[in-house]
């Protein structure tokens, strides 16, 4: 019997480093790896791209200040794949970090960036010798030289080669350098084309690159015995060096809206919130802001130590306790692991989160922070956003140096993104986020990375680990600021005239207007008229009369009474008139001041007036004109791919025609709707029957007819009909407005059937209202000026324009004074006269 040995081709070092290593960032992430398991605070990447060596264009030098290696591991490890050395020494010489190259494939990371690879190193022998790791044939060789040199020409590498055969070049001798370091050359780079980068993609491997250590560590602090042994990366292209971005989080906190500073230690989760004062003058001014016709008039947290209080949020969760009833709910999410009874403690942690919103809203108050701060590297707003930008993630970093894909951009790995979905109020998203997680290497170890970087192993340890951050940290920070926004909505009915928040921190009273001003007036000198006051005296005398047991009845004592509430009579009267004179002069203001803004803009939009009402119409069609072409996209890709392929049925092309069919029919309805708009149309004079307009556009199958029906919204077009000779367009726009207010405002309504009712009467009258809350009090005298809306996101023109486009039809529209069952005007009322036929508009 033969006994033969496993044999491998050369060619499987280029198959494994194809695969292995996904291209050539991975490659140097790799090799910069090695630098962080030789303690090294630092790893400097030089490329040149222009340069010619003897192997081909290009050079790329990767530098450390590390402990080296020994003569006996550049001989027996580091020119061996998938060494064990590491398995072995699983921390580091001096720093005790735990090592990242385990797995001994670095090596291949050479032959995926270059041609001629030579190493030079010299070793820190105490390091090595306080590990005893110093060998006899080190010693032989160092008693000579300090410094030791391998060369590897993978160009001479053949397929027809076998693995053993592939060989490097080892030399001693001696080096200047006083301390121990590493040095790489990579002579002629392999895909030179990866390194000829636009500066955007400059911009983006230099963050990938820096990413790799924390930017929220400063090296430079020297007298901070915990950042000694941090690690960073510095890099230069052609030249140019490219910093290291590092974050102050000084100015972190000075712009964020709120800062999460949590810490995880034998077992107990502390978790701290600054909800800053600039985050909860917002929240204020965004109630104040929609609290139309109200006005603020207490806010609590103006007492500072209720701010206080309010700003700033602690808990505390002990994993060891089993039962913790205020933070029940999150044991439950939270489900742990443990091992032979006792839980799978993670390891300690800490770490901080930033939220900040880049919204336009903030725009202006980051801006003015930024002028406050007078930074060197940020100097406005752009500069700021660039850096978040480029930083924003949810990392985790481990003695500084980064664990992948945490941190990734669209990597929601936490679950802020998920959470925020399905609940409301949650400022708290991936993309608002900036933040990292330190871990505490020597209580740490049992997380582990997998093999191909892409994150922890999910055992027991790093289940825990995840759940907690997860369920314990995110889902409870979430929970607390969905409370604390819901907080400011408002408890009770917007009909009452003073109302406050849920939380019971902010109160409103209603703005009254004039006309209710001078009623609340008049009844005060009614009430004083018919002497109310008398009744006060009585109150006097029945008190005097239960103290002495008599009533006083003398002719001076009623004349005394008499003329005391004659003085006070008077008073309220004169008060009364005060009120009246005043809300008189403040409706006189308004009304001078809306017919001027009238008068202006109807003179300076009266030629586009109807392409603003079609404006509004084509708007609430949006949705639907988006609808149908992502259908028929849908099915033309379908049917397109399918006949690629070769393998479609003749009943399946005819589904998808008459799929598109179908959704082109429904183009057509919203068109046909539109085109009475048209500018071409705009002279167009029709003789019409409005009932059966009305009844074409509102009750048929039409774009219109279908909103209400989608709202299970019951439409009615009832009583006799007439005829008029109107421009169609100005027609559809008028009513159209009117039932797009009618369809927003009866969704609000508490009755079971929702109607939209339109009443014609033979005599060219329309009256036009919905069950709905009706018109709110304070919107009557401004409800046909423009930019007046109760509406949320609305732009207070649609009534507006359909009374002018009535107007200019020799109509009119207005409100009914009949009122709802909640005292409100709800009916519209719209005229219209007689238009000869021969007239035409503008």
């Amino acid at each position: 019997m033969e006994i033969i040995k496993l044999q491998a081709a050369a060619k499987l070092i280029y198959q494994l480093g194809e695969q292995l290593i996904e291209n050539e960032l991975v490659a140097l992430l790799e090799l910069i790896k090695n630098s962080y398991d030789a303690d090294a605070t630092f790893a400097s990447i030089s490329v040149d791209t222009e340069i010619m060596t003897p192997y081909g264009r290009g050079k790329i030098i990767i530098e450390d200040n590390g402990h080296g290696m020994l003569p006996s591991i550049l001989k027996n490890s580091f020119f061996k794949i998938a060494t064990n050395f590491r398995e072995v020494h699983k921390e580091s010489l001096k720093f005790n970090r735990q090592v990242l190259g385990e797995k001994g494939l670095g090596r291949l990371s050479f032959q995926r960036l270059g041609h001629y690879i030579t190493v030079k190193t010299k070793a820190d022998l105490d390091a090595f010798k306080e590990n005893n790791l110093l060998r006899d044939e080190d010693i032989d060789i160092l008693l000579k030289t300090n410094a030791s040199e391998l060369k590897i020409d993978w160009t001479k590498l053949n397929t027809e080669m076998s693995i053993t055969d592939v060989t490097a070049n080892l030399e001693h001798n001696n080096s200047d350098e006083k301390n121990s370091f590493t040095r790489i050359e990579i002579d002629g780079i392999r895909n030179i084309e990866f390194w000829k980068l636009s500066k955007k993609n400059i911009k983006l491997l230099v963050d990938e690159l820096y990413k790799m250590s924390s930017p929220f560590d400063k090296l430079n602090n020297s007298n901070n015995d915990e950042l000694k042994d941090l690690f960073k990366i510095f890099f230069s292209l052609n030249g140019n060096s490219y910093s290291n971005t590092e974050v102050d989080e000084e100015v972190l906190e000075f712009l964020a809206d709120n800062t999460i500073e949590f810490s995880y230690e034998n077992s107990i989760l502390k978790i701290n919130t600054i909800h800053y004062e600039k985050y909860i003058e917002k929240l204020i001014n965004n109630r104040t802001n929609k609290m139309q016709n109200f006005r603020l008039v207490e806010n609590k947290l103006n007492d500072t130590k209720l701010l206080q209080n309010f700003k700033y949020t602690s808990h505390k969760i002990d994993f060891k306790e089993k039962v913790q009833v205020e933070y029940e709910k999150y044991f439950k999410k939270i489900v742990l692991n443990y091992i032979d009874g006792g839980l799978a403690n993670p390891g300690n942690f800490s770490g901080k989160l930033y939220n900040l919103s880049l919204t336009q809203e903030n725009k202006s108050l980051i801006t003015e922070s930024i002028r406050d701060l007078k930074l060197d590297a940020i100097k406005s707003y752009n500069d700021f956003t660039h850096i978040w930008s480029s930083l924003q993630g949810f990392y985790i970093f481990r003695n500084g140096f980064r664990i992948l894909p945490y941190g990734n951009s669209n990597y929601d790995w936490a679950g802020f993104d998920v959470y925020s979905q399905k609940t409301k109020y949650i400022p708290y998203q991936s993309k608002s986020i900036l933040g990292y997680i330190k871990l505490d290497s020597p209580t740490c170890r049992n997380l582990r990375e997998q093999t191909n970087r892409q994150g922890f192993i999910l055992d027991e340890y790093g289940e825990n680990f995840l759940n907690i951050i997860k369920h314990g940290i995110v889902t409870l920070i979430c929970d607390e600021i969905r409370d604390i926004i819901a907080g400011f909505e408002i408890k009770g009915n917007l009909n009452d005239d003073e109302i406050v928040t849920r939380n019971g921190l902010l109160k409103f009273e209603r703005i009254k207007s004039s006309e209710e001003e001078i009623e609340e007036a008049m009844k005060e000198i009614q009430s004083a008229l018919e002497g109310e006051e008398n009744n006060e005296s009585t109150e006097e005398n029945d008190k005097l009369e239960e103290s002495t047991g008599e009533i006083v009845v003398s002719e001076i004592s009623i004349g005394k009474t008499d003329e005391k509430n004659k003085n006070k009579r008077n008073k309220k009267i004169g008060d009364a008139l005060k009120k009246i004179k005043k809300a008189g002069k403040k409706q006189n203001q308004h009304l001078r001041q809306t017919i001027e803004i009238q008068e202006k803009v109807l003179d300076d939009v009266k030629d586009v007036l109807p392409m603003v009402g079609q404006s509004i119409i084509m708007e609430s069609m949006t949705h639907e004109f988006n609808r149908i072409v992502s259908n028929i996209r849908g099915y033309a890709s379908s049917s397109r791919k399918k006949v690629k392929e070769g393998n479609i049925e003749k009943r399946e092309i005819l589904r998808w025609q008459n799929n598109i069919i179908t959704e082109i029919r429904y183009l057509e309805e919203q068109l046909d709707h539109l085109e009475p708009m048209y500018k071409k149309n705009k002279k167009l004079i029709e003789d019409v029957d409005i009932k059966k307009i009305l009844e074409e556009i509102y009750i048929d199958e039409t774009p219109m007819s279908k909103k209400a029906k989608k709202a299970n919204i019951l439409v009615e077009v009832r009583g006799d009909s007439f005829r008029i000779k109107i421009n169609r367009g100005y027609l559809v726009t008028i009513f159209d407005n009117l039932f797009l207010n009618s369809l927003y405002w009866v969704m609000y309504s508490n009755e079971e059937q929702k109607k939209i009712i339109i009443e014609i009467s033979d005599k060219g009258e329309v009256v036009f209202y919905d069950n709905g809350p009706g018109i709110s009090k304070n919107m009557e005298i401004f409800l046909f000026q423009p930019f007046q809306t109760a509406k949320e996101g609305g732009r207070g023109l649609g009534l507006y324009i359909s009374q002018a486009l009535l107007a200019e039809s020799n109509g009119k529209l207005s409100m009914l004074t009949e009122r709802n069952d909640t005292g409100r005007l709800y009916k519209f009322y719209l005229k219209f006269n007689k238009h000869e036929m021969e007239q035409t508009l503008f």
